[in-house]
Formats: C-alpha cells, structure tokens, sequence
C-alpha cells in the first residue's frame, strides 16, 4: 500500500521508526507525541514507590526474630522482587481497565495510559513481561509462594473488574491483598501463622483501605451522586471514617494485648518497652485519620507514609523500644 502512495504521514511513531520510513517513503509530516514518556513516566505507572507494600513479606521473618538465617534472608528478597513484578503488572492492567475513569479525574488523567502518552500493545507487553518474569522467579523460590502469589493475581482482577465498585467488599479485599503479603512471608520463612500478627496486620490495612476509600469519596461534590467507578455516595463518609477510626484502634489494642503476652515474654528481655510501639502506633493511627478528616490526606495512605516526615520519626521511635526491648 505504501509503495503506491504518494506521501505517507505518520502519527505516534518513535524516532527511529520515521527515521527508517522517511528513507523508503515520502514522508509529508510525522506528528510526534509533545510528551514523550521516559523512564520517569513509566517508574510512576509501574508504582515503584507501591513496591514499599512488598516489603511486608518481611514482617514474619522478623517478628520471628530470624536474624541469622541466610538462606531465609535470601528467599525473602527473591519474594520481594517477584511479588513486586507481578504487582506492577497489575496495575498496569488496572490503568488499562479504568481509562475513562481516570481520564475523569483531576489527578488521574496524567497517568501514562490515561493520557495517551503511550500505546495500548506496549503497556501489554511491558506487563505480560513482568508477570511471566514474576511467576517464574517465584515457582523456583517455591511453589507453595508460588500459588500464594497466583492466588494475589486473581483476587487484584476480580477486584479491578468488579469488587471495587461493590461498597465494603472493596475495603476488605484491599486488606486482604495487604494481608497476603504478610502470608506470602510466612510460607517463604517457614514461620508459624501467630493469631496476633493476622489480627493486628488485618485490622491496621483495613483502616488504610477505609483512608484510601475516604479519600476518593469527600473529592465528590454531588451529593447523592455515585463516585466514578466506585459504590459509594458522598453520604458514606461518616461510615467510611467510623469504619476506618474503629479497626484502626482495634489493631492498637490487639498489639497492647500482645504486649502483655507469653509470647513477648519469651522474645524480649525487657518487654514492658513493647509498649512504647503500641503508643506510637495509637498515635499515628489519631493522626492520619486527622489529616484524612481535613482533607490533608494524599490518594494514597502508603505515598503518604513515605513522604511524611512525622511518619518517619515515629517509626525510628518504634524501632529504639523495640532494641530497648532487647529482642532474644
């Protein structure tokens, strides 16, 4: 067709592509994107700062206290990385299935896909890469972890595909994906399933999914109005924040009973500075539920950890009772 033409225009072509063209054709006008995407554009639609979650799986291997077993430091990192290449590769799907929504939205519409700044095939292919990559490297870890990981897929699906426009049931799946995570940690360390620690982590995400809810539902100004690609009215509000200031508070008192357990007991040698963790955590718990309330929040309560420096202070705090603690 092109030999038979007497120009040829091209649209969204990369450099070398008109290069090439323009050498066998003629070429009358090539329309290249103004915003070229870059390495920078592509991190933020993979959500490399989401990979911070991942480090979740960790979470068993240390409140097992397996500081000095290699070959488990070595699994962890090997899970850590293939979970994180099979999350990118969701929300790569994610993006592709809310691109009318997000094109709506105030903050939204410049992500990669939504903007248009790339094409529908490569984001295909950059997330069929990192999801095949992703299986791979955790079959050889262990297939256990493995299923475990599948298991994440499918439920990140069914939530981009439906869940997340049934009200509640998009809160407890968001927690959920939080919590296996943390069950992912516990089959590539072998550690036990402690009652505390599915308790506490469930209640906390929980909450941090009610934030991430809140946050979308108070951007609504039309009362009685359906949020765009959610279940929820901006009359929810007042239940989304009972919901989230609840479990959040919940999951502080079940670490304060942890606190007071044998299991403490028989980990640290001074255990009443355990506490010290539990008052922090109440703290940034009020906290953040205050800033979702005035509007301060940010979309995402994990960006939002990572940026706040309070946040990191209080984390530090954590850690000195916990070595004050002296873990055994």
């Amino acid at each position: 067709m092109w030999e038979h033409s007497r120009k040829a225009i091209l649209v969204n072509r990369s450099e070398k592509q008109i290069r090439d063209w323009s050498a066998r054709f003629d070429v009358e006008k090539a329309f290249v994107p103004e915003h070229a995407t870059s390495w920078r554009d592509w991190a933020k639609a993979l959500r490399i700062h989401q990979w911070s979650k991942n480090l979740l799986i960790a979470v068993p291997f240390l409140a097992g206290h397996h500081f000095h077993t290699w070959w488990q430091l070595a699994g962890i990192l090997t899970a850590f990385l293939a979970m994180s290449l099979c999350a990118s590769a969701t929300y790569l799907w994610n993006d592709l299935l809310d691109t009318d929504f997000d094109r709506a939205h105030r903050t939204k519409s410049k992500r990669l896909v939504a903007s248009g700044r790339t094409s529908v095939p490569r984001v295909l292919a950059a997330s069929g890469s990192m999801m095949a990559a992703g299986l791979a490297g955790a079959f050889l870890l262990k297939p256990a972890f493995a299923l475990v990981l599948v298991g994440y897929v499918i439920v990140t699906l069914s939530y981009s595909l439906h869940f997340k426009r049934v009200p509640l049931a998009d809160i407890f799946l968001l927690a959920f994906l939080y919590l296996s995570r943390v069950i992912a940690g516990l089959v590539v360390s072998e550690a036990k399933m402690s009652f505390w620690l599915f308790s506490f982590t469930f209640l906390l995400f929980l909450s941090l999914a009610a934030v991430k809810r809140f946050v979308e539902v108070a951007r609504t100004d039309d009362d009685g109005v359906l949020v765009p690609g959610r279940g929820y009215f901006s009359g929810d509000l007042q239940l989304l924040s009972e919901l989230g200031t609840g479990t959040g508070i919940a999951s502080v008192v079940v670490l304060g009973l942890y606190s007071n357990s044998e299991q403490v007991v028989a980990l640290y040698r001074n255990p009443e500075w355990f506490w010290g963790v539990c008052l922090v955590a109440f703290y940034w718990i009020c906290r953040t539920w205050m800033l979702t309330r005035r509007g301060e929040m940010h979309d995402d309560p994990v960006v939002f950890a990572l940026k706040d420096r309070t946040t990191w202070c209080l984390g530090l705090i954590a850690i000195v009772c916990v070595l004050l603690a002296r873990p055994l």
